[in-house]
């Protein structure tokens, strides 16, 4: 017999219940399955049913026993019965509120490895879980102490993209106190004055009857103090001086009478005269997101890029998230921490800050040879500038070996100087961030903009042995060591497996081009 074979019986008889010595009676109220088991397959594979039909614990009625587990959802149950009998998992074929649901009962009934092996799978599969009911998942997640660990990585999931949560169609259902947890956080990546607006919202949903923020003149002074109290916690949670005074002015003291006076007397006062310390409670500092380099409209010019549109993406629905894997100022920038935490990772971002200049630069890779055109690499001029934004594609995959083999390979890195190799000095690096990159399953919108054009920035270069696109950057000296800084630590993962960089300069210490060229292995 092969082992499929005997794994095959040992299904077949957890589905017909033969010779079953224990009932277990999964679910409540209408949903409730009994599942016909046997004692001695449970006790051997679980130390919960050893102990639970130990003489000492369990009851017996006419040599039967008889388990209730009201808070285990019957579909949970019978694949826990099926890992049981069978050591067997599908976790591709469940919904990802299921797989929660399955972690929490595999931790009930002391399943180690069962639990450690779901919980990498959830954070290896993160998609299946922003895709669905964030709102949810998350009250799922919060209500588990045993969780702690899903439950701090989902929670940077959605503070590093808060409009999976915020957008979400049951945002206006979540819980007090999940959403007292969530403003709370210091990295929760958004604009205060949006973070105001969907709270503002959410109250609103709360009260007992139905108002219109818009005629907020046709509110009863009733409306005004039911919205206060209702919001009060988050009153003290949102980081009003980050709100410009104008528009605090313009859109928020329409609901001056939801503020208590001394609060609302603190916020003037602030405007007024930022050094005088508040009186009341209210959080003055900014917010700090886990990533510093880019903020969300670069993010959005850069998924536009990654779906080769036309405009760019509305920065309050980019079909993408984004989960920081490395940031060189945390993790240090040693090029071993970086392969640990970055390698194998799928579709990822890199953007690095040149220091001095403060221009970004980075790239984008698909990890995959047929999508080999998918990748690029970009520059904007800094943070604050996004009007011109720069970015070189990968048309041509051809190997250049054969064509051009006095390249030199460093890292898979090839730098082509006249006359000598070069060699870096990442001190001249201000930091850089590398991002994995997962595409939800939601509809976007889009800003409408000037259609993207790189004639002007984009040129050709030994077309006869390339025939691909070539980046223009005007840097002098001691810019170009610092951009073929960046380009050395971070493009290793950015092009291995797939293709190569060359960097061509003219014997006046300008730049002239990066080529994006590939070497196939």
């Amino acid at each position: 017999m092969t082992p499929d074979e005997l794994l095959n019986d040992f299904e077949k008889l957890l589905s017909s219940g033969n010779n079953y010595d224990v009932i277990i009676k999964a679910g409540k109220n209408e949903n409730i399955r009994s599942f016909y088991t046997h004692s001695l397959i449970l006790s051997s594979r679980s130390t919960y049913f050893k102990a639970a039909l130990s003489k000492n614990w369990a009851r017996k009625k006419y040599g039967i026993v008889v388990f209730n587990k009201p808070n285990i959802n019957p579909k949970i149950m019978e694949l826990i019965l099926k890992y049981i009998y069978t050591g067997t998992i599908e976790l591709d074929k469940q919904k990802g509120l299921d797989i929660l649901k399955y972690l929490v009962a595999s931790d009930e009934i002391c399943f180690g490895n069962l639990h450690n092996y779901i919980e990498s799978y959830i954070i290896e599969k993160q998609e299946k879980f922003l895709n669905e009911d964030p709102t949810e998942v998350l009250q799922t997640i919060l209500h588990y102490e045993s969780l702690t660990s899903i439950k701090n990585f989902y929670l940077q999931l959605i503070c590093d993209n808060p409009e999976v949560l915020f957008e979400s169609s049951t945002f206006l259902t979540i819980e007090k106190t999940i959403l007292i947890s969530i403003a709370k956080r210091d990295d929760l990546y958004m604009n205060e004055y949006n973070i105001w607006e969907y709270i503002l919202e959410w109250g609103i949903a709360q009260m007992s009857k139905c108002i219109n923020i818009n005629v907020y003149s046709k509110w009863t002074e009733e409306d005004f103090v039911e919205l206060g109290e209702i919001l009060y916690d988050f009153i003290l949670l949102i980081r009003w001086a980050q709100i410009p005074p104008k528009l605090f002015h313009q859109k928020i003291s329409p609901f001056k009478r939801i503020f208590s006076e001394n609060i609302y007397d603190d916020i003037i006062g602030y405007y007024l005269d930022p050094d005088s310390p508040p009186k009341s409670l209210f959080v003055s500092q900014p917010r700090s997101p886990s990533f510093k380099i880019i903020n969300k409209k670069h993010f959005a010019i850069i998924t536009s890029w990654i779906d080769k549109e036309k405009e760019y993406y509305n920065i309050k629905n980019v079909p993408y998230s984004l989960e920081l894997l490395y940031s060189a100022t945390r993790d240090g920038f040693e090029t071993t921490k970086f392969h640990e935490l970055c390698d194998d990772k799928g579709p990822t971002l890199i953007v690095a800050k040149v220091k001095d200049t403060g221009r970004l630069i980075g790239g984008y890779n698909i990890k995959n040879h047929a999508m080999l055109g998918d990748s690029f690499i970009f520059s904007f001029k800094n943070q604050d500038d996004l009007s011109s934004p720069i970015i070189a594609r990968c048309d041509d995959y051809d190997s250049i070996f054969t064509d051009y083999p006095s390249f030199i390979n460093l890292f898979n890195l090839t730098i082509k100087d006249p006359g000598k190799e070069s060699f870096i000095n990442v001190d001249l690096m201000e930091d850089y961030e590398v991002f994995k990159i997962t595409k939800l399953n939601k509809s976007v919108n889009r800003e409408k903009i000037e259609e993207i054009h790189h004639s002007k920035n984009i040129v050709s270069k030994r077309k006869n042995l390339f025939n691909n696109m070539a980046l223009v950057v005007d840097l002098n000296a001691g810019q170009l060591a610092a951009l073929i800084g960046v380009i050395n630590v971070l493009l290793p993962i950015l092009i291995s497996g797939i293709g190569v960089l060359a960097i061509f300069m003219s014997t006046s210490d300008k730049m002239t081009a990066l080529e994006w060229t590939t070497l196939l292995k």
